[in-house]
């Protein structure tokens, strides 16, 4: 499973595809499978759901969550999407999903970064921040 990196306001598409125990041929779940997203430590989950099975793909399901400050998320912070299901009366849970929130970027494909200090040293608006990128040979 890998970390994702989600800025706040972001829709999160999730799939994963649901397997009969027995012979691994994809099945649809006895009853509609759900999310539940969980920040860090918390025990409660801040958005819960069911997935929806994707048209015309038997037991291939998607959600969609959107990583908003009205929903709960907050920037930096990570979070857990964890997914439960009925197979052939078995139920399975699992985190199938990690991430953290970052800031909303300003502009497309541009990350914000907040230059208030540089190197432990405020910064006036509109000042120039020099880098020292040490020697170049």
């Amino acid at each position: 499973m890998t970390w994702h990196t989600f800025p706040l306001g972001q829709v999160i598409t999730e799939g994963f595809a649901c397997l009969d125990p027995a012979t691994d041929a994809n099945v649809t779940a006895d009853s509609t499978p759900t999310y539940a997203v969980f920040e860090e430590t918390t025990d409660t989950p801040i958005v819960t759901g069911n997935f929806t099975e994707r048209t015309g793909y038997t037991g291939v399901y998607r959600c969609q969550v959107t990583a908003s400050s009205g929903n709960g998320f907050e920037v930096g912070k990570t979070y857990h999407l964890v997914r439960t299901l009925v197979v052939s009366g078995i139920t399975n849970t699992v985190i199938l999903s990690r991430f953290l929130i970052r800031a909303a970027e300003a502009v497309a494909g541009v990350i914000r970064a907040d230059v208030s200090h540089v190197i432990g040293e405020p910064q006036q608006r509109n000042s120039t921040i020099v880098a020292d990128y040490g020697p170049t040979a």
